[in-house]
């Protein structure tokens, strides 16, 4: 070696550029058998692929592995580098040759990974029953672990909370309930009661420190448990028979005109929040010992968003509208599915197809203790049928930028209402 350095330093110009030029045919060289050797791995690779298929990933671990002690003998670490990638790479090269039942195996594989990416079909979400059964029996345990067990019976009356969208008849409920007999064996007395619990159920579910009063939600959660507790109480102390079960709202029962708790509930800043939670509504019946149930109140999305927007402007335009609905509906539809056990009725008395069930009348006439033929008269009484949208209305909500979305509200309100009407006769 100390010869050749002599050499090449003291030889002439001619003498080191032979030198130089001997060097780089030695690399070229040992980078000709580097490549024989990466070939030959790869050609053995692929044949036993076809005889013992094994995972892509098995395939790359056991490739790293023999590449790095293959080329660990001739050293570099550039070249491992260089080696690894190139053994990952032979996995995607389309030309390989693979053996006809790997590829099957992949086909299906892929195709399984395409149907579980695909978006769901609404209308198709709850058809088979083993799924639906299985779905509920694990609602059912985790929900009644929750808040009780729905078979649990307390003393009193049973306080009903109505779900639905703003625009959905929360004002007819309303104006049902005052004369309601059921509402009526309470005597005003209880519209204070109602009241305050109103405010609580505000504070601490819908709109947490929206007053100073309301600054604390969980001693406001505490305040409303008592009210309820009290309410039962004093219905417990003035009726006249015991055994009675009456079926009370508690948030549609004719005390207050406005403020009714719909999904959103009042015109205020991040209405997407406005709403009640339901979980604490029923842990508050738990800790109140009291009977609680919600039913479900709906209406034609054309109509809602007509009359919110176009008619009484809650909404800045019909887009938001729109929008804010069907994130309300995705809400609504949780917790129908989690508390499906308390589902106690779905009425759509002022939407156009849900109005002409006959069994939802007798339904509502039976929980708050009209005979139908008096609550029929009522109802025609108080329902004002609204008069249809006109062709020119109904294109405008239903086309350009707004038919994604307003397809998307229509689809979701299809499927909370028959979801709500199949756990009903679950139940």
């Amino acid at each position: 070696m100390s010869g050749s350095i002599r050499v090449a330093s003291g030889g002439t110009a001619k003498q080191r550029w032979v030198i130089l030029l001997i060097g780089l045919v030695v690399l070229g060289v040992d980078n000709w058998r580097l490549r024989i050797r990466t070939r030959r791995f790869n050609d053995r690779t692929v044949e036993e692929s076809d005889r013992n298929p094994i995972s892509a990933s098995e395939r790359t671990a056991a490739a790293s592995t023999t590449i790095a002690r293959t080329v660990g003998k001739s050293g570099g670490e550039m070249s491992v580098r260089t080696q690894v990638v190139r053994a990952q790479s032979i996995q995607q090269k389309p030309g390989l040759r693979r053996s006809k039942e790997p590829e099957v195996i992949t086909n299906q594989q892929d195709t399984t990974s395409q149907q579980n990416l695909a978006l769901p079909q609404l209308e198709g979400l709850y058809s088979t029953k083993n799924s639906r059964a299985a779905e509920q029996n694990q609602t059912d345990t985790a929900t009644s672990r929750m808040v009780g067990s729905p078979t649990s019976q307390h003393a009193g009356p049973t306080f009903v909370f109505f779900i639905g969208l703003e625009g959905s008849g929360h004002h007819l409920i309303n104006a049902l309930m005052k004369r309601s007999p059921s509402q009526k064996s309470l005597g005003m007395r209880s519209c204070a009661g109602f009241k305050g619990l109103h405010e609580d159920i505000l504070g601490s579910m819908v709109r947490p420190r929206h007053k100073p009063e309301h600054a604390d939600p969980s001693a406001v959660f505490v305040n409303a448990t008592n009210k309820l507790r009290h309410i039962r109480d004093t219905f417990s102390k003035h009726k006249d028979d015991p055994n009675e079960q009456l079926f009370i709202s508690i948030n549609c029962n004719g005390c207050h005109k406005a403020g009714l708790l719909s999904y959103p509930d009042f015109l205020r800043p991040q209405r997407e929040l406005q709403y009640v939670n339901l979980h604490s509504f029923y842990r508050m019946c738990q800790e109140a010992e009291v009977n609680c149930r919600h039913a479900f109140i709906y209406r034609d999305p054309l109509q809602i968003v007509r009359s919110t927007t176009m008619k009484r402007h809650f909404n800045p335009n019909k887009l938001e509208a729109v929008r804010l609905y069907t994130l309300m509906y995705q809400v609504i539809h949780s917790q129908l599915v989690m508390f499906r056990q308390y589902n106690l009725g779905c009425f759509g008395f002022v939407d156009p197809v849900g109005a002409q069930k006959d069994e939802d009348r007798r339904r509502f006439a039976s929980l708050f203790g009209w005979d139908l033929s008096n609550f029929t008269s009522l109802i025609n009484e108080k329902v004002i049928t609204p008069s249809f949208l006109t062709h020119e209305q109904i294109e405008e909500l239903e086309s350009g930028k707004l038919y994604e979305h307003m397809k998307t509200f229509k689809d979701i309100h299809k499927q909370v209402v028959d979801y709500c009407y199949e756990t009903l006769d679950a139940l």
